[in-house]
């Protein structure tokens, strides 16, 4: 072919779809990231987590161990007792199922790195994310991109083709009737210019490629309106986690507090054991509320990474 229209055409929708693949093995690369460090930070709120049970524990066998000495000198009814030991069954329990997670988070971290972690890695924040663009926009602008292509080369086969022809062909041999030897020729060459005046084909062509590039562009409406709304969303929440992470930290402090008056109240006898107990138990809720705003932080920087495309090795150490 000396020239045929669709084919540059062609190698522009290719340039489109190969901007479309890269935006989206980055994508990949960073949403895999992002779902390694979340796995850590949830692997960490598990740690602390049973850090925190196994205290609530030690200081419950505390109590359980006192209440056994009353209720052997018959000061304490053993009701009492057994109200304790419900409650460091159910710890026991919750502790128990926290091990089965963390084994589920090692089992995931290693499905995506290749690595079997014993505990969680401490990580920390090197600078915050950040990005011009939104990286599935990119993507979904580069598929438009393709698809315009696409319907502009589905017209151009409409277009006049021009083509250089040729051939080489030589017969020799003897004349069966005079024989005479006879050489000919038929080698020829030209240039052939090639009118598609009706093709149905390329009619069903261009509506198939009109109604892609239709498709494409709902698709990046869409998907624009859902990007921003989720990244405005983010923005806003981070500020309120990091709130959220301060009064926690109070509301811990001020619940470790009262449990130190509680257990004095109860070994004087001026409180009941569902008071004492509940106070065990709101330390521990109090605890578990801190660690999960730590999570949910990491979480949302992950997920703004994966919305701008941002390389967690350079913002998370």
């Amino acid at each position: 072919p000396i020239f045929i229209k669709e084919l540059y055409t062609l190698a522009d929708k290719v340039k489109q779809l190969q901007k479309a693949s890269r935006a989206g093995h980055k994508l990949r690369l960073v949403t895999r990231q992002a779902t390694v460090v979340a796995l850590d930070a949830s692997l960490a709120f598990s740690a602390h987590l049973d850090k925190a049970i196994a205290s609530r524990l030690a200081s419950l066998r505390k109590t359980r161990d006192d209440l056994q000495l009353a209720v052997d000198n018959g000061r304490t009814p053993e009701s009492e007792l057994l109200k304790v030991k419900t409650l460091l069954n159910d710890l026991q329990k919750q502790r128990n199922d926290l091990q089965r997670q963390v084994t589920s988070l090692t089992s995931q971290i290693e499905q995506l790195t290749g690595i079997r972690l014993e505990h969680f890695v401490p990580i920390a924040l090197q600078r915050q994310v950040f990005g011009d663009n939104y990286l599935r926009e990119e993507q979904q602008l580069a598929k438009v991109a393709a698809a315009e292509k696409g319907l502009q080369q589905a017209k151009e086969q409409r277009y006049p083709v021009l083509k250089l022809e040729g051939l080489l062909s030589e017969n020799s041999g003897d004349a069966y009737n005079t024989d005479r030897s006879i050489d000919r020729s038929y080698n020829y060459i030209g240039v052939k210019l090639v009118l598609p005046l009706f093709n149905r084909s390329l009619h069903t062509a261009i509506t198939q490629a009109d109604i892609q590039l239709r498709r494409e562009k709902q698709q990046l409406s869409q998907l624009q309106i859902d990007l921003v709304a989720t990244a405005e969303s983010l923005r806003q929440q981070l500020p309120l986690v990091d709130r959220s992470d301060e009064l926690a930290r109070t509301n811990l402090k001020n619940k470790q507090q009262l449990l130190d008056i509680a257990k004095v109240a109860f070994r004087n006898g001026r409180m009941t054991t569902e008071e004492y107990l509940r106070f065990e138990a709101q330390v521990l809720d109090a605890e578990a509320a801190l660690y999960k705003t730590h999570v949910d932080r990491w979480k949302i920087i992950s997920q703004q990474a994966v919305l701008y495309g941002d390389d967690l090795t350079g913002v998370v150490q």
